[in-house]
């Protein structure tokens, strides 16, 4: 007899519609787990959010206020560090003068040339100017080139032919030396462009220069200087009439083929300004700032209490009397140099009057004659007005203002710091 199995009757299970497929994955992924796992990336991913339109304007927006505030702190900063060097020049170039002085027992004259030279092409020497009939400044070394032994340029010294002027071709590569020492920072514009003019009016390749020598509140002409190096009491001849001497109320430091000694200081070293500032031409044709030139406006200053120059950083039109005037005026316009306050006066055939200037905002560094330094606010009181000629009036020292009063040695003015 057979045996038969019955089957035993099943249960039905309701299962989910989907859960044969829930199971086939299950089974997948537990069998191949890397490469049955769903990426992420198929799911919807979250977009990284970036700036808007309105964001980064707001940011640049920001970032400008940012500049603008704090661009004017960097000038400033930058502007007191360029001063500073200035004032360090100065104070090196004034104690320079101070030990030519203690070795030669008297200051270094501001400019040097000679009357023989003079007569020799033709022009005797008058109230009319220091130059040959053909513009050629036929001069000597002159207080900047004096002292390069004590600032450490005895080779570019020597190197110098003295039995030729300093305009000779000679000379040529020893006045187109750059001396930082000469320079002032901040005027940094235009001091580094050479000067250069044709043979016939001092040749070219002149370099720059930012200090001048303190000549005389009056013109530096033929009349007011000494004609002949030698002399061992110079006649500073005002218009054929006075010595320098009787010029106490007008004259400075340092002159034409002389200077005083700190004994004839009558004001005090301190007292009596040794040193000033001047500007660069703004191009190549104008001769004003120029350390190897002897001439107002090159490396000294003369008149800057008279007519129509008056005082430090003087803006007035016609201001400075320098040769070659039309040249300047040609290069730039005689608009951009008032703009400037580097005003001259056309038609220059001489340099015998000029003011002295500098870049820095409000006034001028000086050096006195006992080697301190100080900076002279550009609103300094001043006596003489445009059109006024303090040479004629020697009682006019009585009414001297602070600037005349630092500029001259011998007027017996008395002031206090506070004036400037």
């Amino acid at each position: 007899m057979t045996n038969r199995v019955t089957p035993k009757t099943v249960s039905r299970i309701s299962l989910p519609p989907d859960a044969g497929r829930s199971m086939l994955g299950a089974l997948m992924i537990t069998a191949f787990p890397r490469r049955c796992r769903r990426h992420p990336a198929t799911r919807p991913a979250k977009l990284a959010r970036g700036f808007t339109l309105v964001e980064l304007l707001v940011v640049i927006a920001i970032i400008g206020v940012l500049v603008a505030l704090l661009l004017p702190a960097v000038q400033s900063a930058r502007e007191a560090a360029r001063r500073s060097q200035c004032t360090n020049n100065i104070r090196q170039l004034a104690l320079s003068c101070i030990t030519y002085h203690d070795a030669r027992k008297t200051f270094p004259p501001a400019l040097t040339y000679s009357e023989a030279a003079l007569k020799a092409r033709g022009n005797t020497p008058t109230a009319g100017g220091m130059t040959g009939v053909d513009g050629n400044p036929y001069h000597g070394p002159n207080w900047a080139i004096m002292i390069l032994p004590y600032i450490e340029r005895q080779t570019l010294y020597s190197s110098f032919n003295f039995k030729e002027y300093i305009s000779a071709d000679a000379n040529r590569e020893q006045r187109g030396t750059q001396i930082p020492t000469m320079l002032c920072p901040t005027d940094g514009a235009f001091n580094t462009q050479p000067f250069n003019a044709v043979a016939a009016q001092g040749g070219d390749n002149w370099a720059r220069g930012n200090y001048g020598a303190n000549g005389s509140l009056s013109h530096c002409k033929d009349g007011n200087l000494a004609f002949s190096p030698t002399q061992t009491e110079p006649a500073w001849i005002w218009f054929g009439n006075s010595s320098w001497g009787d010029l106490s109320w007008t004259r400075g430091v340092m002159g034409g083929n002389t200077a005083l000694a700190i004994k004839q200081i009558d004001d005090g070293t301190s007292n009596t300004v040794l040193l000033t500032e001047l500007r660069a031409g703004l191009s190549p044709g104008d001769r004003r700032g120029i350390w190897a030139m002897g001439m107002a406006g090159a490396s000294s200053v003369w008149g800057h209490s008279t007519d129509d120059c008056i005082g430090p950083n003087s803006c007035i039109s016609g201001a400075d009397n320098i040769l070659g005037s039309n040249r300047a005026v040609a290069e730039v316009g005689e608009s951009t140099l008032i703009q400037n306050c580097m005003g001259v006066s056309s038609g220059g055939s001489t340099s015998f009057q000029a003011a002295p200037r500098s870049q820095h905002v409000g006034g001028i560094n000086v050096a006195f004659a006992d080697g301190s330094v100080a900076f002279i606010t550009e609103n300094i009181e001043t006596h003489h007005g445009a059109g006024q000629n303090i040479a004629y009036d020697p009682s006019g020292f009585r009414d001297f203002g602070a600037w005349e009063k630092i500029m001259c040695s011998s007027d017996g003015g008395t002031f206090n710091r506070n004036e400037f």
